[in-house]
């Protein structure tokens, strides 16, 4: 299989959020998926990649960043680097983007946001005119990106929810897997201390993760329906992993 990846939050210099999602997940996706698994990265040039060092089945893809503009351009553009490469399904990472007729597309999409109407994503941000755009923009984008899509991953059951009930999406399109821990997390347990004893279970959770996104991934690749993980409260859980 040939997957190809936008993880431009890769090559942004940002920090938090859904760049710390992707500097975890990334590598073990890497790690886990399967062996005949051909991977290219879509980032750009805007700042330095984030990960060092790729195996050798890992193909880095920078696209060039000129202005603030140039993220617009690679919205609709990457498209036809991933049609020159051949790939067999495509997956965008941070809540939209459109791969090139005839290729299959996986989105993740953390929250509903996006997907509200205009005026209630307006009430929640700052009225100026920067702002108003971008979320505009960034609605109609991710309405559009979802519906093509043939998988949606989100992170709870409660966003799950929302977005059916915001995008009127087929059911069987919207697949919970929820989010890790980053994998330097570990247990802590300390009765001195008087906390709650509480497993943080950081590599076991990315793993897991990253092979249940894996599995969406070649489902879809193969026009199967979304796999969600087997146990439904708490897929990650159980002691003894690290």
């Amino acid at each position: 299989m040939r997957l190809g990846l936008d993880v431009r939050y890769l090559s942004h210099g940002l920090v938090g959020g859904i760049h710390t999602y992707l500097r975890n997940f990334i590598p073990a996706l890497i790690e886990f998926a399967p062996r005949d698994t051909r991977v290219l990265l879509y980032a750009d040039t805007k700042r330095p990649f984030d990960l060092a060092e790729l195996p050798p089945n890992v193909t880095l893809r920078l696209l060039p960043y000129h202005t603030p503009l140039s993220s617009l351009n690679h919205d609709f553009s990457m498209g036809r680097a991933m049609a020159r490469d051949n790939l067999d399904l495509a997956h965008f990472t941070a809540s939209y983007g459109f791969s090139p007729a005839g290729l299959p597309a996986v989105v993740t999409l953390q929250d509903e946001i996006n997907l509200m109407p205009l005026t209630g994503i307006w009430r929640g941000h700052r009225k100026d005119l920067r702002t108003i755009a971008m979320m505009t923009y960034l609605h109609f984008v991710t309405r559009a990106a979802v519906k093509r899509a043939q998988a949606v991953i989100t992170v709870s059951d409660y966003s799950r929810r929302q977005i059916l009930r915001h995008s009127g999406l087929d059911p069987d399109r919207v697949v919970v897997i929820p989010h890790a821990c980053p994998h330097d997390i570990v247990r802590v347990d300390d009765p001195e201390l008087g906390l709650i004893p509480r497993v943080y279970i950081g590599r076991a959770r990315t793993a897991r993760m990253a092979s249940d996104v894996v599995d969406v991934q070649t489902r879809r690749m193969h026009d199967l329906g979304p796999q969600p993980p087997d146990n439904a409260d708490d897929p990650y859980g159980g002691e003894g992993r690290s």
